[in-house]
């Protein structure tokens, strides 16, 4: 909730992890716990807030 609340604040949309993405989602945050590097988990957040991006245009153009 509080990434969320950090993307809002800077007008991103929030950043919904797919059922299908957990897994990958806690190995990324494991990883970035274990090595302090950011990079798995910043493109998995990265990948979760395009997807709903394209879910808004898609319903602003409907």
């Amino acid at each position: 909730m509080l990434m969320n609340l950090i993307l809002a604040q800077h007008g991103y949309p929030p950043a919904v992890i797919r059922q299908q993405d957990r897994a990958k989602y806690y190995e990324a945050l494991r990883s970035a716990d274990e090595s302090g590097s950011l990079a798995e988990l910043t493109l998995l957040i990265g990948e979760a807030v395009d997807r709903m991006l394209d879910d808004y245009i898609w319903v602003l153009g409907e």
